[in-house]
């Protein structure tokens, strides 16, 4: 493990698999409609996980360490469908309210 590739690679991917695992239990709570609703859920999931975990690490002062690694990318990954849901709901509220002003 002396080279700078392994490394990162090995972070992202338990990253990545936080992420998935947080996702799929979310699906516990909000069941998803059908097979091609949870491939969505799970990719974004996991997509959110590697992109926000260093920088909540690094917000956070968190060590970077394998177990900080994984529990803040399952938080990302269980958090990640509510939280961009609420957004997307809230940018439609706004649309809609700007349509009926004209």
């Amino acid at each position: 493990m002396a080279d700078p590739i392994s490394t990162p690679l090995i972070t992202k991917m338990m990253s990545g698999l936080g992420g998935l695992a947080g996702g799929v239990s979310f699906m516990a709570f909000y069941k998803p409609t059908n097979v091609w609703d949870a491939a969505i859920r799970s990719g974004l999931s996991v997509t959110a996980a590697i992109v926000s975990t260093p920088v909540l690490i690094d917000y956070y002062h968190l060590n970077h360490d394998m177990n900080y690694i994984v529990a803040v990318s399952f938080a990302a990954g269980f958090c990640a469908w509510s939280v961009l849901s609420l957004l997307a709901r809230s940018l439609v509220k706004i649309q809609d309210e700007k349509v009926n002003l004209k």
